[in-house]
């Protein structure tokens, strides 16, 4: 199983580096009206994003317009192996763990969120998704029953994807 999802991994990788940056600012923005159209979205008030890697799709439109539109947006932080949750401020956001920007302050539960979108390297049509191998997320999932929604390119959209027990699927995965 592990070799398979490295494999996936390594295919992944040198298809989301083939999309050109003129490319990914019209994901991003294809991207930032599908979740604002999904009812998931439009019910919740208690959001968490994420802040993305370079090769992640472009959420900041997304964080920025919500955030100023009223919605409370929350980001993970990654303290040693697990992720922590805390609201997002512009103004007192700093680098953390993997040069990502990260918001100041003290953690929330995940029981405060009506939403969580969730990054990944791979999804499929079951909801499934594929992370970069350190279970931030699923064990961050685990222990919620919140609504989730993957967000990807569809060159990281599969029709199946190897999954293992601990592998926490998805209410949704939307793909631009």
């Amino acid at each position: 199983m592990k070799e398979q999802k490295g494999k996936l991994r390594k295919l992944v990788k040198v298809r989301v580096k083939a999309i050109s940056f003129a490319e990914r600012e019209k994901r991003a923005t294809a991207l930032l009206r599908a979740v604002w159209e999904h009812s998931a979205f439009k019910q919740a008030q208690n959001v968490l994003l994420f802040w993305p890697l370079p090769d992640e799709i472009n959420t900041i439109p997304l964080i920025e317009h919500a955030y100023a539109v009223g919605k409370t947006i929350f980001l993970p932080v990654v303290v040693g192996d697990d992720l922590v949750i805390k609201s997002y401020n512009p103004t007192s956001m700093s680098p953390g763990a993997f040069g990502i920007l990260e918001p100041q302050g003290d953690p929330v539960s995940p029981v405060q969120l009506d939403l969580i979108i969730v990054p990944g390297v791979a999804f499929d049509a079951a909801g499934n998704r594929m992370g970069r191998g350190k279970g931030f997320y699923d064990r961050l999932l685990a222990g919620t029953s919140t609504t989730t929604i993957g967000v990807c390119y569809a060159e990281q959209y599969y029709l199946s994807i190897p999954t293992e027990p601990h592998d926490v699927p998805l209410n949704d995965v939307i793909v631009v």
